[in-house]
């Protein structure tokens, strides 16, 4: 019994220090600029401002990236703004608040978010934090008419932290790595990864089709460097016009043919690199760059098959091969790998039970909802509530359905074209989705109007303080300070535990950009580089890089914005339930990319 008070004094008191130190949103965004800003002068030999041209400084990559996020935060507010159009919307109204009627106290209200939200957040994002906010603020309206408490900062707490208990298809991750060749475009400007000495098999599937434009297996080709193809294939290699008068022979073998786009057998360069194919093989010879090391021009060479028998070998000798990225990673080598699932399961359970465990035990200390917030909940259903016909003709076109069947219909149909066509589920292609429903569930342009004026007083956070992040964002972006970060852990990487490192230096880097979209082009060049090295399943690689996306976000307040702002509440109030349920989340992801993948 004396232990049992002992915690729940100690959890207090750590609930009231939070509540007395941690700053607003807007003043941890200034801190953490300032301590990156220091991290760069002390790390790296960047001036803090320079007024010669083209040098980098602290400065001029502040400023730099300080409106890189500007799409990313159009995107954001737009999902808050549409969500809550469409959660004010008559059907979906009645419907959600169904459903949050169902809860008599708060442990069945946590356990009504604990089935639902996740579900959502992993299979996208976007629905999750929407329906998340509308959803939640059913609940607490719910709470209300029906008289039992809810502690409202642990509410929102357990709301927000739905994000960082999955790793899901919509992940940067799982997302970007399935689309064919995305992972590898990182890579363009990066040098190639390992230096052959003697024959190296490439592995098939690295190998890109002819009917993509980018390739999948790039070969630097230096002096005496042979390629040899054996067994039925049909194999591209791209060289530029500028160099089939240099010196470089392509021979074949056996009754493989050599053609390039102007049907020409030979091309030359200087250095005696030469191609051998071994086998049934057409070889087709265009476009290729160069880069100059030193004393030598290098030859790239970048390989495509249009098509491959089983029996075929690719090897490569004396040169470099950047064959070990994949032009794709399958969902099933991602996302819906064992492993993940597990570790998703388990986080759910210990950051919903830990932030159970240290919650007030009584109930007279619950923090409920405000009147303000009640109030703005009650007037946004009570938009549409009451038939406005209208006098003028155009007030009655106002207050009609029919421009808004006709609007959202011509939309419908171009969002059936975009996916038709291979639009991509992404923000943009969510937004697409959500602007649609939410004309057509509207009902007249007036009540779609009213409902947008409504919400647009809640992304107040996302317009200010993105600039700031995105200031963060240069700072990492435009100094070295990321390659010697890196540099740090590429000192001891093994493939045993690079997924673990890579996981503990993408959540370091999540605190000065915390976002996944941002961070992708600063991790993955020398992540994915480090991994193919080292041999590591890119799918592995991915999540790992999602799990430290995701598992400091609770220690940051970037991704709570659009929460404080529809529940009224500071960071402060959220942070101390936050951060004990991000450190276990923390705990088990490390365990499972030490020990388990």
């Amino acid at each position: 019994m004396t232990n049992a008070i002992q915690k729940r004094t100690l959890s207090e008191k750590f609930i009231n220090f939070c509540n007395r130190w941690t700053p607003s949103t807007m003043v941890v965004a200034y801190i953490m600029t300032a301590i990156v800003v220091i991290l760069v002068l002390a790390l790296t030999d960047t001036p803090f401002i320079s007024f010669t041209r083209g040098q980098a400084s602290v400065v001029g990559a502040w400023s730099q990236g300080l409106w890189s996020l500007l799409e990313l935060g159009m995107q954001m507010s737009l999902i808050l703004i549409t969500g809550s159009v469409i959660a004010s919307s008559p059907p979906v109204r009645k419907f959600l608040a169904k459903i949050a009627s169902k809860p008599n106290n708060m442990g069945q209200a946590v356990l009504l978010l604990m089935a639902v939200i996740p579900v959502l957040n992993w299979f996208h994002f976007g629905l999750g934090i929407m329906v998340g906010i509308q959803f939640g603020r059913m609940i607490v309206y719910a709470a209300k008419r029906k008289g039992y408490k809810l502690h409202l900062p642990l509410f929102v707490m357990l709301l927000y932290a739905c994000g960082i208990t999955g790793i899901g298809i919509s992940q940067i991750g799982p997302a970007m790595s399935a689309v064919p060749n995305a992972i590898k475009s990182v890579m363009v400007s990066e040098t190639a990864h390992l230096t052959t000495e003697k024959p190296v098999p490439i592995p098939l599937d690295n190998i890109m089709p002819t009917d993509d434009r980018n390739p999948g297996v790039a070969v630097t080709n230096k002096k005496d460097a042979v390629i040899n193809i054996e067994g039925d294939a049909v194999i591209t290699v791209f060289i530029p016009e500028a160099f089939k008068a240099d010196a470089v022979t392509v021979t074949v073998s056996g009754d493989a043919v050599i053609e390039d786009s102007e049907n020409t057998v030979t091309v030359t360069k200087r250095a005696s690199a030469g191609i051998t194919v071994n086998g049934s093989a057409v070889i087709y010879v265009s476009n290729l760059e160069t880069v100059d090391d030193k004393d030598d021009s290098i030859l790239v060479a970048q390989i495509r098959a249009e098509s491959i028998s089983d029996n075929a070998i690719v090897t490569a000798t004396g040169v470099t091969v950047r064959s070990a990225v994949p032009h794709v990673v399958p969902l099933s080598q991602s996302a819906f790998l064992l492993p993940n699932i597990l570790s998703c399961l388990i986080v759910l359970l210990v950051v919903f039970g830990m932030a159970w465990v240290i919650r007030p035990k009584k109930t007279e200390n619950y923090e409920e909802a405000s009147d303000a917030l009640i109030g703005e909940i009650e007037a946004q259903a009570q938009i549409g509530s009451q038939k406005v016909k209208g006098t003028f003709p155009a007030e009655k076109l106002d207050n009609s359905i029919i421009p808004s069947l006709i609007m959202g219909g011509f939309a419908l149909t171009a969002l059936v074209g975009f996916f038709a066509t291979g639009g991509r589920p992404d923000l943009n292609g969510f937004n697409f989705i959500m602007i649609t429903f939410s004309i057509l569930l509207s009902g007249s342009p007036n009540q779609f109007v009213k409902s947008v004026q409504s919400a647009i007083g809640t992304i107040w956070g996302i317009v200010i303080q993105f600039p700031f992040y995105a200031g963060i964002f240069g700072l990492i972006m435009y100094t070295p300070l990321n390659q010697v970060i890196v540099g740090f852990f590429m000192g001891f990487a093994t493939q045993q535990n690079w997924p673990f490192v890579s996981y503990v230096y993408t959540s370091i880097v999540n605190f000065a950009v915390p976002n996944g979209v941002a961070k992708f082009p600063i991790v993955a060049p020398y992540a994915i580089e480090v991994a193919a090295n080292l041999d590591v399943p890119m799918g592995v690689m991915m999540n790992s890089y999602v799990a430290g996306d995701i598992a400091t976000n609770g220690f940051v307040p970037f991704w709570a914005l659009p929460y404080l702002a529809m529940f009224k509440l500071e960071f402060r109030k959220i942070f101390p339930y936050l951060a004990f349920a991000s450190v276990g989340a923390y705990i088990v992801y490390a365990c499972f990319f030490a020990f388990i993948y």
